[in-house]
């Protein structure tokens, strides 16, 4: 896995590890060792860091939550859209640790190419150590930076033709920012493929009152955005617009451009 600033991108590839004979016929009395899985490591690690000390230590930016991380669903349901689109090249904007990252990146033919895009460098690092140990690690790219900046970036990259149009695009990050991350998308010519499906993530965010507020007995004086007024203006926006189909499975909402 390639780490850089927000002004270039670098992309590797390997061929995906073969799959274990399910047929083989083993003894009773005898089983074969389990195979490394870096996927499922990644999310033994990140369920079982210690995300409030993490935070109270300022060794990340915000409060995360284990949570955050793709479950085995939603990674199933992604490796299932992009091996149904074919698409070789995949944007994921807010990639926490890299779980949904990996999984994409697993489905990729051997070409293929995950850029993602996250602005904490510690679970960029924590990931990081997981993709390496995995074959398809080396497709991921991860630009370290603020969402917006790194997509105008690519959207001047992409006018410029110094970087190819990507079929496949998760945006799973601010709630805030994500109408104008999912604009930037389609109006930056070159950025998408003709093809390209967009998944947008509309889960509400659980927040937490941060810390410094729970031990000084201020909690009252912090109030948590769940988000929900931008996701019912993300779907209005999509559902709305001649230029787009859609439809919502496992809170996700994935877009098209509409059929001509």
């Amino acid at each position: 896995m390639a780490t850089v600033a927000a002004s270039g991108v670098s992309i590797g590839a390997n061929p995906l590890a073969a799959f274990p004979n399910t047929h083989a016929e083993v003894s009773a009395s005898w089983s074969p060792p389990q195979q490394p899985c870096a996927l499922r490591d990644l999310r033994k690690a990140v369920a079982a860091e210690d995300w409030e000390r993490n935070y109270s230590e300022r060794l990340t930016k915000i409060q995360m939550r284990a949570e955050w991380a793709a479950s085995e669903e939603r990674c199933a349901l992604l490796q299932t859209i992009i091996t149904s689109n074919r698409g070789r090249r995949v944007l994921e904007i807010g990639s926490f640790c890299g779980v949904a990252a990996l999984a994409l990146a697993e489905e990729l033919p051997a070409d293929g190419a995950v850029v993602s895009v996250e602005q904490d460098p510690f679970v960029v690092e924590l990931g990081s150590r997981f993709h390496k140990k995995s074959l398809a690690g080396s497709k991921i790219t991860t630009v370290v930076g603020q969402a917006q900046e790194v997509l105008e970036q690519l959207s001047a990259q992409a006018r410029a033709r110094l970087v190819q149009p990507f079929d496949f695009v998760l945006i799973d990050a601010d709630k805030q920012g994500m109408e104008e991350y999912f604009n930037i998308l389609w109006r930056s010519p070159g950025l998408l493929s003709d093809r390209a499906i967009v998944c947008i993530d509309l889960t509400p965010f659980k927040g937490q009152p941060p810390l410094r507020y729970v031990k000084y007995g201020f909690p009252y004086r912090w109030e948590s955005d769940s988000g929900l007024a931008q996701i019912d203006a993300m779907r209005k926006q999509v559902r709305e617009s001649p230029g787009f189909q859609c439809y919502e499975i496992a809170g996700l909402l994935i877009v098209q451009r509409a059929l001509e």
